[in-house]
């Protein structure tokens, strides 16, 4: 028996159910008409036109020529991939992060086989404007305990899958709820939820019960719902935001720690700091999306989904609003009536060609009596003779009227019913294959450019799906790998690594060291790094930590980097021969691929110092080496020269010692020179003193 508040969430899923269904049954029922229309054969004739022409044995044919336009635009998508990627989009994030993310999102979709499910929803909304894909937390195989994600194709979208239209029709966005429905075959629900209640087409009938009735089976819903709580917010002291709850959790746990520290004696090698909270926020709305699965009376299933977002995405083709209403539709819904009209002019032409041998006999009763199966059956039968009985009141016998010829008329309603086809889709001949007059690859482009332009939007819309899809993977990450764990992700070239999530990065290095092999994918210098700067208890790869941001890029279908750098390699080569080099190093320098930016800095080592702006700190390169040769010959006359210069000292010493030896024999006869001098200067200052002391002597006596 349902609870009160139980019946009341059934109650209220069973009214949005019905609300979204009626409003949009109208466009359901055409795009379902429109994927009739494109596959099914016989499909194409109105049911009161085929009843006559059946009646009648008339032919109908069908010359469907929408299927090759609708291939087109989906091979071009399949030609040009989407790829889901990770930024950053805050200070706690970064780009390690985020290429993280980006590789286990990768894992998902290969492990999902997402390739294949995009495929199918490029068809859908190229079809008939529906296609839709869900993300489901499944069990691990390898680990009974550990949920992994993944994605899945919703079958038949059309009449499974809506969501809430109310805030955004376009993109679902803002979906507050969302529904997956289940027909199940009577037995087969009985085995899978025995004892649930549920109500059959005898059962009650009623206004709310409407959608969930059907003839041979049982109805299961899956609703998900949003369902909003108040909470307060606080700011810590380290810039840490936390549920105020949490918050005094985290601050009485360092407390605790701190003082079993200090009462048993351990010496900590970092010091515990206990943050404060600085702000407080009261009302902070947070949203928790749940989960039930339910038939019309019963509650058969009920949890809750680890994000923020209903996991369903819905894609369309083209959508507008008229009136405040919404209008859904693909490729060919405008072309549908020149495809009747195709139809009918190609019939009618095979007919009155097939006819003509067939054209009636004139003949009298007479000349038929006792033949009439015979002539009545010749228009079928390949008889080698008629016989007939000569009738006086047409004596030329039975002749056959002429028959009509078809008129020009017809052909020129074919050709135009073919040209309003490719008019009301946009597309053209050359779109499609076939050749027009334009004979130069940039002519054939700018040609088919109109049909690309007017069908991107099945392409851009698939885009927006696929990220939708990446922003419930990733709003579901921190909840469904909360633990520490061995995870695995692909990286862009393709190879699968081991990695460790929401742990240390002590227990990362550890497992580093111990298992090299496994943990390819750890970088053991960046994290002993890493350990000496933020500490061996810092935070690795924790999934909770950081806010990302989706986006989605598309282009050339390569399985793998190195596969799209190849292909991007062989283009260049086919180009690179008539350009200089400065136009390579331009182009590969502006190049997205893989490997261009190493080739651009090899083009640019040909290029001559100074022909381009050096950047900041580059210096001149050396100059060239000589060849082994050359540098023989300089090696040989660098010796000649040191020989030389040998020669030239030994010669320069000897005339030193030369010129030394005159210099010590000049300054000996200087001195010999000078020592004479003073003799004779001695000897005649002698002679004047004796001179002068007789003269004084003389005066002397004289007085």
């Amino acid at each position: 028996m349902l609870s009160q508040k139980d019946q009341e969430l059934i109650t209220e899923a069973k009214k949005r159910l019905n609300y979204e269904i009626d409003k949009d049954n109208g466009n359901r029922t055409r795009s379902r008409d429109d994927l009739r229309f494109l596959t099914i054969p016989g499909a194409q004739w109105d049911d009161v036109v085929a009843r006559e022409r059946k009646m009648w044995g008339r032919p109908m044919l069908e010359v469907n020529v929408l299927p090759k336009y609708v291939d087109q635009v989906t091979g071009e998508m399949r030609m040009n991939k989407s790829k889901i990627d990770i930024i950053p989009a805050d200070d706690d994030a970064d780009m390690d992060q985020a290429k993280l993310r980006a590789g286990k999102i990768k894992e998902i979709e290969y492990n999902s086989a997402a390739k294949n499910i995009y495929d199918a929803c490029g068809d859908g909304i190229t079809e008939c404007g529906y296609a839709a894909m869900e993300v489901l937390a499944e069990y691990s195989d390898n680990n009974p305990f550990e949920q992994e994600l993944k994605i899945k194709l919703i079958d038949d979208p059309i009449n499974r899958v809506y969501l809430d239209s109310r805030f955004d029709p376009y993109f679902y966005d803002n979906a507050e709820y969302g529904f997956k429905i289940t027909v199940y075959d009577k037995d087969r629900f009985e085995e899978e939820f025995p004892g649930a209640d549920y109500v059959t087409n005898q059962g009650s009938n009623n206004e709310i019960n409407k959608n969930l009735i059907v003839d041979d089976g049982v109805v299961v819903v899956e609703y998900f719902y949003k369902e909003k709580r108040n909470k307060t917010m606080v700011l810590l002291s380290d810039d840490r935001i936390m549920e105020k709850s949490e918050a005094e959790k985290e601050i009485q746990r360092l407390k605790d720690h701190q003082k079993m520290a200090v009462e048993q004696g351990i010496k900590l090698t970092q010091p515990i700091i206990i943050p404060e909270i600085l702000k407080e926020r009261k009302d902070v709305e947070e949203c928790q999306v749940k989960y039930i699965k339910f038939v019309s009376d019963d509650i058969l299933e009920r949890n809750v989904w680890p994000g923020t977002i209903i996991p369903l995405a819905i894609l369309h083709g083209k959508v507008r609003i008229i009136d405040g209403e919404r209008y859904i539709c693909g490729l060919i819904r405008n072309a549908i009536d020149s495809q009747k009209m195709l139809n009918y002019w190609h019939t009618t032409a095979v007919e009155s060609i097939a006819l003509a041998p067939n054209t009636p006999v004139v003949m009298t009763d007479e000349m038929v009596a006792g033949n009439e199966d015979d002539w009545t059956s010749a228009h079928k039968r390949n008889y080698a003779y008629l016989t007939y009985k000569p009738d006086p009141a047409q004596p030329n016998g039975p002749y056959r009227l002429q028959p009509s010829t078809p008129s020009p008329a017809l052909f020129n309603e074919l050709d135009r019913a073919e040209n309003n086809i490719e008019s009301t889709i946009g597309m053209h001949k050359t779109d499609v294959g076939q050749t027009g007059p334009e004979v130069s690859g940039n002519a054939i482009e700018a040609r088919q450019l109109p049909g690309h332009v007017s069908t991107f939007v099945y392409q851009d819309n698939l885009i927006k799906g696929i990220e939708r899809i990446g922003k419930i993977l990733l709003d579901a990450m921190p909840q469904i790998y909360d633990n520490e764990r061995t995870t695995r992700v692909l990286r862009e070239d393709g190879e699968e690594e081991n990695t460790l999530i929401n742990t240390t990065v002590g227990n990362a290095l550890n497992a580093a060291q111990n298992d090299p092999k496994k943990y390819s994918g750890l970088n053991l210098e960046d994290l002993k790094d890493k350990a000496e700067k933020e500490g061996y208890d810092a935070d690795y790869n924790k999934m909770s930590n950081g806010q990302y941001r989706v986006i989605v890029t598309t282009g050339p279908s390569f399985e793998t980097k190195r596969q799209e750098a190849a292909q991007r390699m062989l283009d260049f080569a086919q180009i690179s021969g008539t350009m200089n080099p400065i136009d390579k190093y331009y182009y590969l320098k502006n190049a997205d691929w893989e490997g261009a930016s190493e080739l651009a800095e090899a083009v640019r080592k040909q290029i001559p110092y100074g022909i381009l702006p050096p950047r900041p700190g580059e210096k001149p390169p050396p100059p060239p080496q000589p060849d082994p040769i050359q540098q023989t010959e300089l090696q040989i006359k660098m010796l000649d020269r040191e020989v030389q210069r040998a020669k030239q000292i030994n010669e320069a010493e000897r005339m030193k010692t030369e010129r030394v030896k005159q210099l010590k024999e000049a300054l000996k006869i200087q001195q010999d020179a000078k020592e004479s001098d003073v003799k004779i200067k001695t000897e005649i200052a002698r002679t004047i003193n004796e001179i002068t002391s007789g003269i004084k002597d003389a005066n002397n006596e004289k007085v």
